[in-house]
């Protein structure tokens, strides 16, 4: 029985957590149906973080006033803070709501936010202090969330996957899905990206392929890399995976030069050493093992040495392997012992 068969078991029985859990497997694979129907069995236990979502999902289908009820509940329950991302709750004096999040691809808000349109000076100005902050190396959350959440409020496309990257790295998960969405049905590649990246940990293939194909054509390097990658495991059409990896190595993706590098080893191919190479020049740790292997196998044993020993200094265990296989061939056991030790204790064996 998989995850959802056993969610739906406990939820049944009563499980409020995996009832709200439940509804946040559906809300992620977009059946909306099964989502408010799990999340209002959890929010009527007065689970907080299912009324929130059990609000969105009300205001997004027209039934604002029913959302805005939820909403008061939600906060009343302990999800105040939240609760903002529905709109303006005021929990004393009564439900008030304000749509935050244009979510359907006609929308109004979602055409103009994709034209650049309907962006207020205030949300501007929110937007533009926040950029300051990243820029000026002060990640202060608590000081970037207000701003990011004013922009992306202010239909400011960029904000909104912001703020959806801010709140999965706090631990708000399904918020950020919503805000990503959000985006992504503004066009914003990146957020299709993060919800590929989402859809993948969930083992939803086919949803995931179709969010990085879209990131991909809109010119997403990371996305293209990730789409090369998933048709090279899961589609068994190796040209088009190259295609797309290629595609992402020239635009500069790093992880995209070291996955073509390690297709085009896999294959036999000169060109693998080119390509491995801009991935290790670029910083991308994967890729110095197999450059040094290669290196060392095309008689280059002092270039092979300084990428097995920078892959090993930066913590990959293959290349501390390789490099104390390497050393011990060149008769420095002292330091080749060091190095396969190292490689031991991180399980290689």
């Amino acid at each position: 029985m998989g995850a959802t068969g056993l969610l739906k078991d406990a939820a049944t029985v009563g499980d409020v957590e995996a009832a709200y859990n439940l509804g946040l497997l559906h809300f992620d694979a977009d059946r909306r149906q099964e989502a408010e129907q799990w999340w209002r069995k959890a929010a009527e236990a007065e689970h907080a973080h299912a009324a929130i979502g059990l609000a969105h999902l009300l205001q997004v289908s027209g039934r604002a006033a029913e959302g805005a009820a939820w909403a008061r509940r939600g906060a009343e329950a302990g999800g105040a803070r939240d609760a903002e991302f529905v709109g303006e709750v005021d929990v004393h004096s009564g439900p008030e709501v304000r749509a935050a999040d244009p979510r359907a691809r006609d929308s109004e808000a979602a055409r103009a936010a994709a034209k650049g349109q309907g962006r207020a000076p205030a949300a501007e100005a929110a937007w533009a202090q926040a950029v300051r902050i990243v820029e000026n190396g002060r990640m202060n959350f608590d000081e970037l969330e207000p701003l990011l959440r004013r922009a992306a409020q202010g239909d400011i496309v960029e904000a909104m996957t912001a703020l959806g990257e801010l709140l999965h790295h706090t631990g708000r998960r399904t918020e950020a899905v919503l805000w990503w969405r959000s985006a992504d049905d503004a066009g914003d590649p990146r957020a299709a990206y993060n919800l590929g990246v989402i859809a993948r940990a969930g083992n939803r293939v086919d949803e995931a392929e179709r969010l990085f194909r879209r990131a991909a054509e809109a010119g997403h390097g990371q996305a293209m890399s990730d789409l090369g990658l998933l048709i090279k495991r899961h589609r068994d059409n190796p040209r088009e995976a190259e295609t797309w990896l290629r595609k992402g190595a020239e635009l500069g993706d790093r992880n995209a030069a070291n996955n073509l590098g390690a297709l085009l080893l896999e294959a036999g191919r000169p060109e693998a050493e080119k390509w491995l190479r801009v991935a290790a020049e670029a910083g991308a740790v994967a890729a110095m093992s197999p450059l040094g292997v290669l290196l060392q196998q095309n008689g280059n044993e002092r270039e092979a040495e300084r990428w097995l020993r920078s892959g090993a200094e930066a913590g990959d265990a293959l290349a501390a392997y390789n490099l104390g296989v390497l050393l011990r061939s060149t008769g420095r056991h002292r330091d080749a012992n060091y190095w396969l030790a190292q490689a031991r204790r991180a399980g290689l064996t």
